[in-house]
């Protein structure tokens, strides 16, 4: 996945299930498929696919499906076969099998990067290389003209770019990311089937009806040493997971909607490689926010600190 802020598909930041899948490589393509185990209260399941093609040396091009499954869905949606669209699956599924419950919330995501740049170095000894990248999300989109002019498009994209190069024999990265969610993104008129697991939610961090933008330069003393620097400022609007759209709401509320809370963060991540496996991290991060809690006015200032060992992936 390309963000390197979170996903907007599927960001990881959730608990672990355990998931049965596969994956093919044939020359510059992968695919992978899966479904994964979720609450087994209300009989909730994962289930996914991606394909992954670089089409040139320099670009990469990706399409995402995943959909969240509750009560008694379709056999359908199991089906293991490679390529097998979940949006197509889901229109069969509507005229083929009535049953109550068979239903599923399906995403779509598109994602590239492309590779830019040559490594060379100038009078004062910098390289450059740079990578642009970016992914949208398609929660549910109105292909009639007809609908759009009173049901939003519950969407999301994000955009960045990578420039690598060196300050002396030191490697040196920054990132510019912009990401924004529309609102009832990641939700569903029936509740098992929000992208949520365990009460953290599936998709980008940031959540629906936000916004961010976020700035990180990373700096390599040594092979096993990395400095990072971390600033970031959000529009976190009243809508929220759980919270779907309805005939009523029309186009109302479809971004930042109501009393828009505001939160800057700036943060210091210190990374030492012990052995070849572990980890030592240790981070800082500073807080402010406007409106906290989407209430008019209130403010908040916070900060956090963290030590932990962890594995080298």
């Amino acid at each position: 996945m390309p963000g390197r802020n979170g996903s907007l598909c599927l960001s990881g930041v959730a608990d672990p299930m355990p998931v049965l899948g596969y994956r093919l490589a044939v020359r510059r393509s992968e695919y992978e498929r899966f479904a994964g185990l979720m609450e087994t209260d209300s009989h909730r399941t994962l289930v996914g696919h991606r394909l992954n093609v670089q089409a040139t040396p320099r670009l990469r091009v990706a399409v995402s499906e995943t959909a969240v499954l509750s009560g008694d869905p379709s056999p359908f949606f199991y089906w293991p076969f490679p390529g097998l669209p979940l949006y197509a699956l889901q229109r069969v599924v509507y005229q083929q099998d009535k049953r109550p419950g068979n239903d599923a919330n399906v995403n779509l995501g598109l994602d590239f990067s492309l590779a830019f740049g040559e490594t060379s170095k100038n009078a004062s000894g910098c390289g450059c290389n740079a990578e642009l990248y970016g992914e949208i999300l398609i929660d549910d989109a109105q292909g009639y003209a007809s609908r759009r002019s009173w049901v939003p498009d519950f969407i999301g994209g994000l955009v960045g770019l990578d420039i690598q190069g060196r300050i002396s024999r030191w490697p040196v990265t920054l990132n510019v990311e912009y990401t924004r969610i529309n609102n009832y993104v990641y939700s569903h008129r029936i509740a098992s089937n929000n992208y949520v697991y365990h009460g953290v939610g599936l998709g980008h961090p940031l959540g629906p009806d936000a916004d961010g933008i976020f700035v990180t330069l990373t700096v390599r003393p040594s092979p096993r040493t990395s400095i990072e620097i971390r600033s970031a400022f959000e529009r976190h609007g009243e809508g929220h997971i759980g919270l779907p759209w309805s005939h009523e709401l029309g186009r109302d509320g479809m971004f930042l909607s109501g009393v828009v809370e505001r939160r800057s963060k700036l943060g210091l991540l210190f990374t030492q490689e012990l052995s070849r496996n572990i980890l030592l991290r240790t981070s800082l991060e500073l807080v402010r926010s406007e409106n906290h809690g989407n209430t008019q006015g209130s403010g908040w200032r916070g900060w956090a600190a963290s030590v932990g060992l962890g594995l080298a992936p």
